[in-house]
């Protein structure tokens, strides 16, 4: 089993980046709510704490998280850690889509079971003018069970041709929610509820964002120019052959990629030729803990894919603009 992605459930078309090659996908009805997707994605155990020992002698101030099924130690935290289970994860997304049209996607767990996820597909979609495949919206939960990070909520949209995936934190603080394990877990549960139902308007801003980079047409000069700044040389370096491989890529990408039929020559096309070369194409090598396709996994859900996504949008949307879109959209 992988390193990365332990295991994981998925409904509707079986996701390309995740469990191909370790075989641990399960597959889920279109309609399976949060009972029915914990068991398939290997989330159907609860986090304890138990007291940490060495030589003997219990550390005081620690507690271990642990699994209820497999007393695995999934991290060392301090006294004030709350547990916050992968049920309630769950039942998190259930509650704050429970007036219909929601259902789960996919969720699973990744590290040794330390990070775990669920992804809600959402009634809402987005279309962008002059893009003819369709954008629909998630919402994007993950949770770690290691005291190494806080419970998250996200709003982000996704072009399923390309499995372009943007953080709604990018745009509106709103509209990403991190809960911290300690203090009155519940209260911060409530409050993010509260927030994430009044930011489901983020995907409006998202919409005009996008349709904002259709208005700025592209040569292929400048697509050149823009990979030399996306994949810049350091001083101190000459140019290598993966750097000048990964910018040919992208360039090729933003002239014929298949998934960009019939998307004109713009920003907008070359934001989405960045993602799918992040997504598809970038090299990710096999290890000895983790397979080529779980470490596009680990890449693509919070690693060195979704930095290029975010640096390619920063250097195409300046902040000016970026502000402006924020404030029309409170």
């Amino acid at each position: 089993m992988s390193a990365n992605v332990d295991t994981m459930a998925y409904a509707g078309r079986r996701p390309w980046w995740v469990g191909i090659e370790s075989g641990i996908a399960n597959e889920l009805p279109d309609d399976a709510n949060g009972a029915d997707i914990i068991g398939p994605a290997g989330l159907d155990w609860e986090t304890v704490a138990a007291p940490v020992f060495v030589n003997d002698r219990e550390v005081p101030g620690f507690q271990a998280m642990t699994r209820s099924d497999t007393g695995d130690t999934l991290g060392i935290v301090g006294m004030t850690y709350q547990p916050f289970g992968n049920a309630e994860m769950l039942d998190f997304g259930d509650a704050l889509v429970d007036d219909g049209g929601a259902h789960w996607n996919t969720a699973g767990g990744l590290k040794g079971m330390r990070t775990v996820w669920g992804l809600m597909e959402l009634p809402e979609h987005i279309r962008v003018a002059g893009d003819p495949s369709v954008i629909k919206a998630y919402l994007l939960l993950t949770n770690q069970h290691d005291g190494r990070g806080s419970f998250g909520a996200f709003v982000t949209p996704q072009r399923v041709v390309c499995a372009n995936t943007l953080r709604a934190a990018r745009l509106k603080a709103s509209a990403h929610v991190n809960i911290r394990h300690s203090g009155n877990l519940a209260a911060k549960v409530a409050e993010a509820r509260r927030t994430l139902r009044l930011t489901f308007q983020y995907l409006d801003t998202w919409q005009a964002l996008m349709g904002s980079l259709t208005h700025q047409p592209l040569t292929d000069k400048a697509v050149v120019a823009f990979t030399e700044e996306l994949i810049p040389v350091r001083p101190d370096a000459e140019r290598t052959a993966r750097s000048d491989a990964a910018r040919d890529q992208i360039a090729a990408l933003f002239r014929s990629s298949p998934t960009l039929e019939g998307v004109a020559p713009t920003a907008y096309r070359l934001f989405n030729a960045v993602a799918e070369y992040a997504d598809h194409f970038a090299p990710n090598m096999t290890t000895k803990v983790a397979s080529a396709a779980d470490n596009r996994a680990a890449s693509n859900i919070d690693g060195r894919g979704q930095m290029l996504k975010d640096r390619a949008l920063d250097l195409l949307v300046p902040a000016s603009a970026m502000r402006a879109l924020v404030a029309s959209a409170d």
